[in-house]
């Protein structure tokens, strides 16, 4: 993911088709491109990511603004 300026907080997490969260992880801050590598190990669960579809969202936090910008994704695991 690129960011157009440095953020104060960077929080991706990623959840199975059924809402379950899999992984929390912390993103690069820094103003440019950034890159956050998920092993398809479930934090919570402990499975392996199997094929199939699952939903990240990334939570960011600029320094100055109260409100934190929440995005949503879907990627299929292969």
């Amino acid at each position: 993911y690129k960011l157009m300026q440095p953020a104060d907080y960077v929080r991706i997490t990623v959840y199975d088709a059924y809402g379950k969260v899999m992984t929390e992880m912390d993103g690069g801050t820094a103003k440019g491109d950034n890159q956050v590598f998920w092993d398809g190990r479930g934090d919570y669960s402990g499975g392996q990511a199997v094929r199939k579809i699952y939903f990240w969202q990334m939570e960011i936090a600029f320094r100055g603004d109260a409100e934190r910008i929440v995005k949503q994704f879907v990627m299929e695991a292969r």
